[in-house]
């Protein structure tokens, strides 16, 4: 049995709720050009810092990133967008956990590895698990954050991550099939289907790369039992460090629900995968309550809306989830003391 490497510190930061390496974003602006676009401008219009381009380890934040391909797809009439992007990629987007599979003994330790540390090491919100039945295997996916329309940064998900089978595995590795979740993806099946020769089928549960099991037992031709040693150490000892945080959880959580109205303490007891009274156990633990960080969410962003003129108080409480202004206006009062009208004021 390998050890795990001993470490004090990791060689960069790990990535936190809602964070992922700004990698995702290498062969942008190069394919933005060739569609006759402004690359510097759309990412300013996004709030997107062009060291994000310039140093690919660096966190970013992946709501703008999300946002960005959607609008490029709209915009230049990609509606595989973020399939074009990946192919202009190469699965060194996933940094050193592409490094690690590259060394497994076969693609079965390599996909394993791709599950277990993509999450620690690249983006947070991955969520990908391996499930073998009936001589089908399948590499599954998802975000722990809703994140809204997000086909496009899918699409790249499901072409970076074919690219690594097909290189673990050799040239002549073909999937079986191709499943997506029937919401955002209902537009994208047939352009898919005729763009990469295989069955694409829509899910109301997942997306997925289905394939057959033999292609699990296939030598890796990098293996290396050295690097496969010394990446999965490193990689394991990151995982000690990085604690699951409820508390960021939680509030990243609010943040990306409140406005659909799905920010209960069962939405996001669900998405956490414990129940409620689990979640406020553990929360009362650390000296918090759900309704309280909820209040608090709503009171941050109460503030921030009624700093901007253009934004009716009716509509700053719709945002926040409160079916009535009245009920908005006595929850900010208690919370500042005074009136949403009052606040507001303040700020003309």
């Amino acid at each position: 049995m390998y050890g795990i490497v001993d470490i004090q510190q990791p060689v960069q930061p790990l990535p936190q709720a809602g964070q992922m390496r700004s990698a995702n974003l290498s062969s942008f602006s190069p394919y933005i050009a060739s569609l006759g676009g402004n690359p510097q401008g759309l990412l300013d219009k996004f709030g997107i810092q062009r060291d994000g381009l310039e140093s690919q380890d660096l966190l970013v934040d992946c709501q703008p990133f999300v946002e960005l391909f959607e609008y490029c797809a709209e915009r230049f009439n990609q509606p595989l967008f973020g399939v074009s992007l990946a192919e202009r990629q190469t699965v060194e987007v996933y940094g050193a956990v592409a490094a690690y599979c590259r060394s497994a003994p076969d693609v079965k330790h390599a996909l394993k590895g791709l599950v277990n540390y993509l999450p620690t090491v690249h983006s947070y919100e991955s969520q990908l698990e391996l499930v073998e039945c009936g001589g089908i295997a399948e590499l599954r996916w998802c975000e722990k954050s809703p994140m809204g329309e997000n086909s496009q940064s899918g699409l790249q998900g499901l072409m970076l991550n074919l690219k690594l089978l097909k290189e673990l595995a050799g040239d002549a590795f073909k999937p079986s099939y191709i499943n997506l979740p029937h919401v955002p993806y209902h537009r994208c099946v047939e352009p898919l289907r005729q763009h990469l020769g295989c069955s694409v089928r829509l899910s109301h549960d997942r997306a997925c790369i289905g394939f057959a099991t033999r292609w699990l037992t296939q030598p890796v031709a990098s293996r290396n039992q050295t690097v496969y040693k010394v990446l999965g150490g490193y990689f394991a000892s990151l995982q000690s460090l990085q604690q699951p945080n409820l508390v960021s959880d939680v509030t990243h959580f609010i943040k990306t629900n409140m406005e659909k109205g799905e920010a209960s303490i069962e939405c996001c007891a669900e998405r956490l995968g414990v129940s409620s009274r689990t979640l406020q156990m553990r929360l009362a633990e650390q000296g918090r309550c759900f309704s309280s960080m909820l209040d608090q969410q709503r009171q941050t962003l109460a503030q921030l809306a009624l700093k901007n003129g253009n934004i009716s108080i009716a509509e700053v409480a719709d945002s926040l989830g409160y079916a009535e202004r009245t009920s908005f206006g006595r929850a900010f009062k208690r919370w500042t003391g005074v009136t949403p009208q009052m606040y507001r004021k303040q700020f003309i």
